[in-house]
């Protein structure tokens, strides 16, 4: 039995979520159209395609939730586990790497409306400009037209 190794990624949406994938191109894009900002990578683990496995990298998903404050979604290992259920998973072989790239198919691009309406859209610039911003979080938020929480959400990791 060959075991295939998958390589998992974690991320961050500053301000909005923290998550898991495997397939890191095509969620970054995803995430940068729901939420108008570039999610940025927190750490990677590689290891088995295994329900074991899935459980491991959600419950560190859950984990920066919780140090982040930020809501907990479905644990990564329920929603892989549902996907699959509902064939919604298939494999496609890398040819070069060797790896097992899973393809996602949970949202159309025909249903996908655009980002929320209410969320302000930064700049991955923005966002690097705040981050060595040495103003007070409501003058940053000011010159950004955003709101200080939001500031606070992107400046956490330095402020702690």
């Amino acid at each position: 039995m060959r075991i295939i190794c998958m390589i998992y990624y974690i991320y961050e949406v500053i301000g909005e979520k923290n998550g898991a994938t495997v397939n890191w191109d095509k969620r970054s894009q995803e995430n940068f159209d729901m939420y108008g900002i570039h999610p940025i990578l927190i750490e990677t683990m590689e290891g088995p395609d295994t329900p074991e496995m899935w459980q491991i990298v959600g419950d560190r998903e859950w984990e920066l939730a919780d140090l982040n404050g930020y809501r907990k979604g479905t644990h990564y290992r329920v929603a892989r586990e549902a996907r699959i259920q509902a064939g919604i998973l298939t494999g496609n072989k890398n040819r070069e790497s060797g790896h097992i790239q899973i393809l996602s198919s949970y949202r159309s691009k025909e249903s996908y409306q655009g980002p929320k309406p209410w969320l302000k859209k930064l700049t991955q610039e923005q966002v690097n400009n705040i981050l060595i911003d040495t103003d007070s979080l409501r003058v940053i938020a000011k010159k950004y037209k955003v709101s200080h929480i939001t500031i606070s959400n992107i400046k956490k990791p330095l402020i702690s």
